[in-house]
């Protein structure tokens, strides 16, 4: 996703390839030069659900990105997990 602002992001998502506690990536870079600005990291783990989105709210602009995290416990063994949660997460440029 690019916005006005000369930003680029870009997500990585790889919850349930390599491990489903693996967390979910989400970053920012400058449009022209390519240099990483702003990085954001799932540490529940867990995947990026949806392309961010931008939106502007009384002259503010965010980006809402859904994701989901994997909890560990409340299993019967020790790999497992409970359901993914998924939730809004919203950041403020």
């Amino acid at each position: 996703m690019t916005t006005a602002g000369g930003l680029v992001f870009a997500g990585l998502s790889v919850g349930g390839v390599v491990s489903p506690l693996s967390p979910a990536e989400y970053d920012a870079y400058d449009a022209k030069t390519g240099k990483q600005l702003w990085s954001w990291t799932n540490n529940e783990g867990g995947e990026i659900r949806a392309q961010g989105v931008p939106y502007m709210a009384n002259g503010k602009e965010y980006i809402a990105l859904m994701v989901n995290s994997n909890y560990p416990g409340n299993a019967t063994s020790a790999t497992a997990i409970t359901a993914p949660t998924d939730h809004l997460t919203v950041f403020s440029l």
